[in-house]
């Protein structure tokens, strides 16, 4: 009875163990530095009150890439994206679907982003970089951490 009892205490510690394994690979490397539902505004357009481009990570799968031009006439759209974590630190965004807002200029060609993707790499939860040199600084780190950045110097 004792061997039973020891038997069957030991594949609960054994189904224990490997449970707690399967929760860490749930948050994989990366996975908890991104900060859901605020924007990462792109380095040359943070106070800009004009116009400005920014990404939103929506939850662990999308991410809105947003082109907000309507304040100075131009176009108004937001690309959806399903993104993927490659690696610690990079992931990459793919095309899902584009949103288009009236209040700017129409958009001539609405296919030519179907193939729309980006590779970016994030370090903790205030920065993301692009790999073709655009970095995104998240809105509340910029306003309260960097408060000259994008301002001429007086």
């Amino acid at each position: 009875m004792k061997k039973i009892v020891s038997l069957i205490l030991a594949c609960i510690f054994t189904l224990s163990l490997c449970a707690c394994g399967g929760a860490k690979e749930v948050n994989a490397p990366g996975a908890n530095k991104l900060v859901y539902g605020e924007k990462y505004i792109r380095h040359d357009y943070v106070g800009n009150e004009h116009s400005t481009v920014y990404i939103v990570f929506i939850d662990d799968r999308y991410v809105d890439y947003t082109v907000d031009g309507s304040k100075n006439g131009n176009s108004h759209y937001t690309i959806r994206c399903r993104y993927e974590v490659m690696d610690e630190g990079v992931l990459c965004m793919m095309f899902d679907s584009i949103k288009v807002y009236d209040d700017g200029k129409p958009l001539s060609v609405i296919n030519e982003y179907s193939d729309f993707y980006k590779t970016l790499m994030f370090a903790e939860n205030n920065l993301v970089d692009s790999t073709n040199g655009n970095l995104y600084i998240r809105e509340s780190f910029a306003d309260s951490e960097l408060p000259n950045f994008g301002k001429p110097i007086e």
